[in-house]
């Protein structure tokens, strides 16, 4: 009883593998879930941003710099086409206001971004007072269906618009970056199909490696426990395989070094035994002799023969 007891405690290690196996794949099929469909937006938008502000260094630190109107063109024209992102720059005159003809650079990607056709001096002031206001910078997202209305054609989502006043030979650059935000619906389908393919092929595969590996380290194991039991009713004349991998080898080898041990000590104890019995039967057999002597024939029960038995 209570070794049916402890079998059910004990959990063995193929089991204990298969679980772990299992375990694994559900945990990395749980991340991919979280990150490739759940925080899918999430993420996106955190890239973008991170590239608007990557952007926005590289050109205020080449901007802020004097230089020639080509070198401006091509610098800007480079972070436009390296980051995917639409970038004008404005030269600002006194008191906010601008004059004709204010825009120096003006690079685009995409024919739908918020500062595309952004030409109204009111919205160009409105930008330049809010950065003014906040530091010198402000970043927001922008919905272009509220912007042109909503259409088909414009309908593709919103824009992350990064606003930045920077100077140059002591004049105030208006710097403006925008980055389009484009929906993720339909990528989050597809790649929420491919998931749950990919989700099957994972939990196939790691049940097919797990019973593999399982098999591969237990059974040595189930072989040399099955070969310690015939150790342990005195059968000496076993053999234990750990072949497989290094731990396993490594208690095969010392179990049969163990085993070689005991069967040389059960050797030496029963020569012992034997050596023992041969040198006690003389005296015994001359003890039985006299004995039965003062027993058995009359006049032999002497002091004498008393004290050669004693």
């Amino acid at each position: 009883m209570t070794h049916n007891i402890k079998e059910k405690k004990n959990i063995s290690i193929r089991s204990r593998l298969i679980t772990a196996f299992i375990i694994f794949t559900l945990i990395v099929l749980l991340l991919l879930w979280l990150f490739e469909i759940v925080f899918m937006n999430d993420i996106y938008r955190s890239l973008k941003l991170r590239s608007i502000e990557r952007c926005a260094n590289a050109a205020d630190s080449f901007v802020s710099v004097d230089h020639s109107p080509d070198e401006l063109d091509a610098k800007i024209s480079e972070l436009s086409r390296k980051y995917g992102m639409c970038i004008s720059v404005y030269e600002i005159t006194d008191a906010g206001k601008y004059k004709s003809g204010a825009l120096i650079v003006d690079k685009h990607v995409n024919t739908l971004c918020f500062i595309h056709n952004l030409r109204n001096s009111e919205w160009i002031n409105r930008l330049y007072t809010s950065a003014k206001e906040n530091g010198g910078e402000i970043k927001d997202e922008i919905s272009l269906s509220a912007l042109f209305g909503n259409n088909s054609s414009t309908d593709s989502g919103n824009n992350v618009v990064l606003v930045r006043i920077t100077e140059q030979k002591g004049n105030e650059l208006l710097m403006i970056f925008n980055s389009e935000l484009v929906p993720m619906t339909a990528t989050v389908q597809t790649i929420r199909v491919q998931l749950m393919f990919l989700s099957i092929a994972l939990v196939v595969v790691a049940v097919v490696l797990a019973l593999t590996l399982a098999n591969r380290i237990s059974l040595p194991i189930r072989k040399m426990s099955m070969e310690a039991e015939k150790l342990a009713i005195g059968n000496y004349d076993v053999k234990f395989d750990g072949s497989g991998c290094r731990e396993t080898a490594t208690l095969s080898d010392t179990l049969n070094g163990a085993a070689s041990e005991l069967s040389k000590l059960d050797k030496m104890q029963k020569d012992l035994i034997a050596n023992v019995s041969h040198d006690l039967r003389t005296p015994l057999t001359l003890i039985e002799g006299y004995t039965e002597a003062m027993r058995d024939l009359p006049g032999e029960a002497t002091a004498e023969n008393l004290q050669i038995v004693i």
